[in-house]
């Protein structure tokens, strides 16, 4: 990406996309019993599982917390 792609990008993310934590935060006020993570940000780690957005939710949210996977279904 060009440096003017990649704060647009960034700006996108920061703009329209809630973080881990504000995920958590939502979920304990919405008293939800789980969080299903979509619509994880890409990563140049072709098989990342984001497990480590679980403990970031949990700091926030004490119910179940699942990371979804193309395909998945509930």
């Amino acid at each position: 990406m060009t440096p003017d792609q990649q704060a647009a990008f960034m700006k996108h993310l920061t703009e329209e996309h809630l973080t881990p934590e504000e995920v958590g935060k939502v979920a304990a006020q919405a008293k939800v019993k789980t969080v299903i993570l979509t619509h994880l940000p890409a990563t140049i780690t072709e098989d990342d599982d984001y497990q480590r957005f679980i403990p970031e939710v949990k700091e926030m949210f004490s119910g179940e917390v699942v990371v979804t996977k193309d395909l998945m279904q509930f």
